[in-house]
């Protein structure tokens, strides 16, 4: 009987050193996996630095030091940008006293929107992924970070914004990022809040045709009614849409007779003269 019992405990010793053999194979396949998703992670690191550049694991690169320069070659003065924003201030003062704290300025660039809404006594806030630009703005003392826009939305508390802005954004997002943005907008905005979100206007043949595909990081044009549209779907009702940037040289045709060849040149006028920019403006409104 006490041989059978040893022959038992040595049975059972014999399964555990099978058992720990095995548990030592699984170790080190994990081990191994550990190894090969490392490298994986650097690899894609790697490309991640080649395609945007390092910023995004730390610092300013060259695609940010790129965009950046490319801003203030094609949109303009920190002059022209803030006189051409002054069109959407008497908007915001609608907002000044609804209780919420402040704005979120999306896509923030160069900061000529808060500087213009610190002119004017209104608290604002920016995020940008663009580190040259966080840089810049930083360095003028604005409230600002580096962040994607959906992921910081997302932390924010529901009805605890007074107003949301995006100038030249949307046209570099996804479809299903832009309908993201504006399902957010709608959450963290509070009643009465406003929504302003501006982009170059496809209407405009020039922009439509031409100057909208200068900006290599621009995806596709957005239509006014397709915007309007979206809004709607969010659930901003109460909408308003503003043509801005206004062509200098206006292309008209008047005093010809009454022709389907003159009807097209009208048409075409129109086209050429219709505002190079346009504004989606809503505000929230209770259900």
């Amino acid at each position: 009987m006490s041989k059978l019992k040893m022959s038992w405990r040595g049975l059972k010793q014999v399964r555990r050193i099978f058992e720990l053999d095995g548990l030592v194979g699984q170790n080190r396949a994990l081990q191994n996996e550990v190894k090969n998703l490392q490298v994986s992670l650097e690899n894609l690191q790697k490309r991640i630095e080649m395609e945007w550049g390092p910023e995004h694991v730390g610092g300013i690169g060259p695609i940010d030091s790129f965009y950046y320069g490319f801003e203030e070659y094609f949109r303009g003065s920190r002059e022209d940008v803030k006189n051409r924003l002054k069109v959407y201030l008497p908007y915001v003062e609608q907002v000044r006293n609804i209780g919420a704290p402040g704005f979120l300025d999306i896509g923030c660039g160069r900061g000529e929107w808060l500087e213009l809404l610190a002119e004017n006594n209104i608290p604002a806030r920016g995020i940008d992924l663009n580190a040259h630009m966080i840089h810049e703005s930083r360095n003028r003392s604005f409230s600002v970070e580096q962040a994607d826009v959906f992921e910081y939305l997302q932390q924010i508390p529901d009805n605890s914004l007074s107003g949301i802005t995006g100038f030249h954004i949307i046209e570099h997002l996804s479809f299903n990022m832009l309908l993201s943005i504006l399902t957010e907008a709608w959450r963290t905005l509070a009643s009465g809040g406003i929504l302003i979100l501006e982009t170059p206007n496809p209407e405009n043949l020039l922009v439509g045709s031409c100057n909208f595909y200068a900006d290599p990081t621009h995806r596709r044009p957005i239509l006014p009614p397709t915007l309007s549209f979206m809004f709607s779907h969010a659930g901003f009702k109460k909408q308003e849409c503003v043509r801005v940037s206004i062509p200098q040289d206006q292309y008209i045709v008047t005093g010809a007779p009454h022709s389907p060849t003159v009807d097209l040149l009208k048409n075409l006028s129109n086209r050429m003269n219709v505002g190079q920019d346009y504004a989606m403006i809503a505000f929230k409104q209770s259900s």
